[in-house]
């Protein structure tokens, strides 16, 4: 497959797996029998390992990707169109969410939604952490602008500012007098998934691999590029095992900031790594089916039609209603493996619905 001029091959590989990733994970977990979710299995062991970096894969990558877009010309803000793309991908990420949770199949009467529907309502999920993220990039970018500092301070400052708070904010009762709405994206203990502190800083911090790809494309082709990557990853690593051998042994007292810091730096270092490993897999093939491009550019298509199919919404009961938490090893696999098919066939029937749908206009 030919790429275009501009297209950065390995962001589509891991755009491909990090979907691909989500997918599997999501519907062995929706599915998977409680017998055996034992870490003493090692087969359970490693998938719970490797679903563990899946979000931070998924958000890196978007903040990555939306990035390199908006930095691939060097434009002011106010002339830049990506500007106002973002701003409607960030309405139709939150919307979107805030819709798969929706409360009541009755869109304009809410006289029978109790108190738990709203708490499910208003927990947030990755696609909210993902717009929001992608907002707050578009926010320093303009601050950037204005200050006339360099992405990659600002970025830099905003990554660390959710990484380094989020013991602070996890923890502080101050969020328990907000309305559930907004106490949502500052604890996890109301059912969020995935809170601002630290989810956001993955986003943030994609946003600095994805503004050094848009201004550095000629060096971003070499070999010393993809090694440092790897390089790079593989430091953030050795500081996560160095961290959780001191803390083992006494070393460093347990407190929330040591785990934070350990998981951070782990899940930050094996994602930049495997971007390096996808970087030197570019360099040394010919060749990108078409599917893996495709997989890449529909990854919302792809989570919104999964989950409704696993978890259902208001409209629609899914699997879990069904069969959640009821199957063997072997058929929760197959049901992923099935599922992985399905999102495949529908990216390839939408792909190909575009393109007749265009040739006939």
């Amino acid at each position: 497959m030919e790429q275009k001029k501009e297209r950065i091959v390995f962001i589509d590989l891991m755009r491909a797996l990090a979907v691909l990733l989500m997918v599997q994970g999501h519907t062995i977990h929706t599915l998977l029998g409680n017998e055996y979710r034992t870490l003493d299995s090692v087969f359970f062991y490693t998938w719970h390992t490797i679903r563990g970096f899946t979000a931070p894969i998924f958000m890196f990558t978007s903040g990555l990707a939306f990035t390199y877009l908006l930095r691939s010309k060097n434009i002011s803000f106010k002339d830049n169109p990506r500007i106002l793309k973002g701003l409607k991908r960030v309405a139709m990420l939150l919307g979107i969410g805030y819709l798969l949770r929706f409360p009541t199949y009755n869109i304009f009467d809410f006289s029978t939604v109790t108190d738990q529907q709203w708490q499910t309502f208003y927990t947030v999920d990755a696609l909210h952490i993902i717009g929001i993220g992608l907002l707050i990039v578009i926010a320093l970018s303009i601050i950037g602008e204005k200050l006339k500092l360099a992405d990659n301070i600002t970025y830099t400052f905003g990554t660390l500012f959710f990484f380094i708070l989020a013991p602070t904010f996890l923890n502080n009762s101050m969020f328990d007098k907000l309305p559930g709405f907004f106490a949502a994206y500052f604890q996890d203990k109301n059912g969020s998934l995935f809170p601002l502190f630290p989810w956001a800083g993955y986003v943030v911090s994609g946003a600095i691999l994805g503004s050094f790809l848009a201004n550095n494309k000629e060096y971003c082709k070499t070999k010393v590029f993809s090694y440092n990557l790897v390089f790079i990853g593989s430091l953030f690593v050795s500081v996560s095992a160095i961290i959780a051998q001191l803390s083992l042994h006494g070393a460093i007292k347990y407190a929330p900031w040591v785990e934070i810091v350990k998981l951070v730096t782990l899940r930050i270092g094996v994602v930049i790594a495997l971007y390096g490993f996808a970087s030197i897999i570019e360099k040394k093939i010919t060749y990108v089916p078409k599917i893996v491009q495709l997989l890449g550019g529909n990854t919302l298509l792809i989570y919104v039609a999964h989950l409704v199919i696993l978890y259902g919404c208001a409209w629609f009961p899914g699997l879990y209603s069904i069969a959640g938490e009821k199957l063997s090893a072997f058929a929760s696999v197959s049901a992923a493996l099935g599922m992985i098919t399905l999102m495949v066939l529908l990216v390839i029937f939408n792909y190909r619905y575009k393109l007749h749908k265009k040739h006939i206009a």
